[in-house]
């Protein structure tokens, strides 16, 4: 099972709601390979052990990780809209820029 590296620099507000939560995102980092053997349920469960023992902080921590990743998800509207683009792109019916041409046009704007 792949163990989380300690040493998150979490930041709590008194009320232990999440205040950092890209930070905490980024300095999460897994040290130990994904047992690929484990099908989605057993992940579920170990995970409801995992919880069910947890104290405040880690609870903290994983709601923070899990309201964080929930309110980065494209509606499905977005998806759409952006799958749309992706197959116009694909298909040549979009121009396309580079870095320096996109930086350029946006600063020709402002």
């Amino acid at each position: 099972m792949p163990q989380v590296s300690k040493g998150l620099d979490a930041t709590l507000a008194a009320d232990g709601q999440m205040v950092n939560q890209k930070t905490v995102l980024k300095s999460l980092t897994l040290t130990g390979p994904i047992n690929s053997t484990m099908g989605a349920a057993q992940i579920r469960e170990e995970l409801h052990q995992f919880i069910n023992q947890a104290d405040e902080r880690v609870l903290n921590l994983i709601y923070g990780m899990m309201k964080a990743d929930s309110e980065s998800r494209l509606t499905e509207e977005q998806q759409e809209d952006l799958d749309e683009r992706i197959a116009r792109h694909k298909k040549g019916e979009s121009k396309s820029y580079g870095w320096s041409e996109a930086r350029t046009q946006i600063e020709k704007r402002t």
